[in-house]
This record gives C-alpha cells, sequence and structure tokens, in this order.
C-alpha cells in the first residue's frame, strides 16, 4: 500500500505498524465471523482501533498508507481462510458482557511500552550530520578533542561520510597528529574525489610529514580539477 501510494515520489517506509493493522484487520472480520455479541464486539473494537491508528498517522504524518494497506490485506486474509481454504471454522462464542482479557491487556502494555520506547528513541537519537555540525561548533570554539571525539563518531556511525572524514582529518591536523590526519584525508577524498578544496589539505599534510613527491601530486590534482594557481 505504502508503495502504490507514494509510486511517483518513493519514501522510506519502516516500522511495524503496517503489519499490526493487518492483525487488526484480520481481528475486524474474524470478529464477524465468529458472530455472537463477544465476536461482534471484538470486531467493533478492532476497527476502532484502526480509525485511532489512522487519525493519529494523521497528526504525526505517519504512512497511512501502509496502514490501511496493511488493514485491507488482513482483513482480506482472514476472509479467505474462512471462505477460501475453509480451515478457519465459525465458532459462535457465549453471549455476555464480558470484560477485558488478560491477553488484550499484555497487548496493549507491549505496544504501549512500544511505542514510548520508539518515541524516547527519536528524541534522542542524533544523526551524522548532527555530530558534524556540534563538531563545527566545538572546533571553533577551541574545543579540538570534543570535536574530534564526536568526528571519530561520525565516521563510526557512517564510514562512507567523506566530509565526517575530511573535518575528523583537519582536526587532527590541528592536533599535529599527521598521519591519521593523512589517513582521513584520503578516505575522504577517495570517497569525493572531486572536492576540489580537499586537495590543498592533503598537500598541506603531505609536506609537513616531508612527503614532498605525494605533496606535488596533490597540488596537481587540485590544479586538474580546476583550482586556481598561487597569485591567479
Amino acid at each position: 500500500g505504502s508503495l502504490l501510494w507514494n509510486w511517483s515520489h518513493p519514501v522510506v517506509a519502516a516500522g511495524a505498524s503496517g503489519a499490526i493493522c493487518g492483525l487488526i484487520g484480520a481481528g475486524a472480520v474474524t470478529g464477524q465471523l465468529i458472530g455472537g455479541t463477544q465476536g461482534k464486539r471484538f470486531s467493533k473494537v478492532m476497527i476502532e482501533w484502526a480509525v485511532i491508528v489512522i487519525v493519529f498517522g494523521f497528526f504525526v504524518g505517519a504512512d497511512n498508507a501502509a496502514h490501511v494497506g496493511g488493514f485491507v490485506t488482513g482483513a482480506a486474509i482472514a476472509w479467505l481462510f474462512d471462505h477460501g481454504a475453509g480451515w478457519m471454522k465459525r465458532r459462535r462464542q457465549p453471549s455476555g458482557s464480558g470484560g477485558l482479557g488478560l491477553d488484550a491487556v499484555a497487548l496493549i502494555l507491549v505496544v504501549g511500552v512500544s511505542f514510548g520506547f520508539a518515541a524516547r528513541y527519536q528524541k534522542s537519537a542524533i544523526s551524522v550530520e548532527d555530530l558534524i555540525n556540534q563538531g563545527v561548533e566545538l572546533s571553533r570554539a577551541g574545543k579540538i578533542d570534543q570535536a574530534t571525539a564526536l568526528y571519530r563518531r561520525a565516521t563510526k556511525m557512517d564510514p562512507h561520510d567523506e566530509v565526517a572524514h575530511f573535518d575528523l582529518g583537519l582536526s587532527l591536523l590541528k592536533k599535529n597528529q599527521l598521519p591519521e590526519a593523512e589517513k582521513e584525508l584520503r578516505s575522504a577524498l577517495s570517497i569525493a574525489p572531486s572536492k576540489t578544496d580537499w586537495w590543498p589539505v592533503l598537500a598541506q599534510i603531505l609536506h609537513a610529514e616531508g612527503k614532498e613527491t605525494e605533496s606535488l601530486k596533490a597540488v596537481q590534482k587540485y590544479l586538474e580539477l580546476g583550482g586556481k594557481a598561487p597569485g591567479k
């Protein structure tokens, strides 16, 4: 459902709510198939849950296409199991008011706690971009060691982020840790070799290490990419 709805502008869809809606849809149909007061009551509660999920989804910007798709698919499979395969037998439950079962209470607790942890994680989660931006601010404030630690963390989170490697290299250069700085600059340029302004930084590090031949090669690469020669 999510794929079809977002076909013209693909989005990243993740999470278990679509599958949960599938169970809710199957529950709604199953309640109707069971019949009786309890069956109809169960079906009604499942439909109410589906409405709550979809309304809540509108407010938080969730993937309601996945929710609706899950509900419809779950309902269809439950109906097919009963009418097609024939192995799901109808069983009329005794009528009566009946309370909320322990299994339902447990399910509500599990889902509620899971959403709570998810919300807490979402608030505390930090992206590679956040780490880099915080590192830049710390570096500007002269807190090089703290900035370096954040850049290292960013490269571990995403080893293919060229900016994280480059900023870590600059930070290590400021700390005069030249071999490590060279390693990070080379990693950054291996990912993004067309970053013209990064080559002089590598040339500077190589020059400081006494690697004049390699430093000249880095300068030549800078010029090949359209960099301006000194004095021009």
